[in-house]
C-alpha cells in the first residue's frame, strides 16, 4: 500500500457476510502486534465455528500476536469460550453487549449482527480519534473483567458471584 495513502484516515461502511469475512482477513493479515476484541455473548459461537475467521486467528497466534478478548461467559457458550483461550486472553465481563476489535492501537472494527445474517454490517476505521477511544473502553473493561478460569469455575461449579456495589 502507499505509504500517502496508507497515512489516510478512513471510515469504511461494510455490508455482507462474504465481504466483512473478506476485510476482516485483510485486517488480520496486516496485524503486526496485537489484537484486542470485545464479543458479545451471542457471537462467540460465530468466531470459533466461521472457519475462516477462526482460521485467520490461529494464524495470528501462529505470528506470535498478541490477542486479548472480552466476553460474557454463559451456560450457553462456556464450550466456545473455552476454544478462545486457546489462542487468546480471555476475560469475563458481565453484560458486555458489544462487537468490536482494534489492531495495533491503529485500526478499529465494529461488526452489527442480526437473526437473517451473522454478519450483516460493520464500521471499519483507522480514524485515530476513534480509534484511541475504542482502545481506552476497552482498556477500562479489561481491567473491570475477571480470568475467564474464574467464571468458568463459577459456571461449572454452580457458585454464586460475588456482587458488591458502592453506592455514593
Amino acid at each position: 500500500m502507499n505509504e500517502a495513502i496508507s497515512s489516510l484516515e478512513k471510515t469504511e461502511v461494510l455490508y455482507d457476510n462474504d465481504n466483512i469475512q473478506r476485510r476482516v482477513l485483510e485486517a488480520y493479515s496486516e496485524i503486526k502486534e496485537q489484537h484486542e476484541s470485545c464479543i458479545d455473548h451471542t457471537e462467540v459461537a460465530m468466531v470459533v465455528t466461521y472457519d475462516a475467521i477462526w482460521n485467520g486467528l490461529l494464524n495470528l497466534k501462529k505470528r506470535g500476536i498478541r490477542m486479548r478478548c472480552i466476553v460474557e461467559a454463559t451456560h450457553e457458550n462456556i464450550v466456545y469460550c473455552k476454544k478462545l483461550t486457546e489462542i487468546a486472553q480471555v476475560r469475563h465481563l458481565t453484560a458486555i453487549r458489544s462487537n468490536f476489535g482494534i489492531s495495533d492501537r491503529k485500526l478499529c472494527l465494529h461488526t452489527i449482527t442480526n437473526e437473517e445474517q451473522p454478519l450483516s454490517h460493520a464500521i471499519i476505521t483507522n480514524v485515530k480519534g476513534i480509534v484511541e477511544a475504542q482502545q481506552y473502553l476497552f482498556e477500562t473493561l479489561w481491567s473491570k473483567a475477571i480470568p475467564l478460569e474464574k467464571k468458568i469455575k463459577e459456571l461449572e461449579e454452580g457458585i454464586v458471584t460475588e456482587f458488591i456495589e458502592t453506592l455514593r
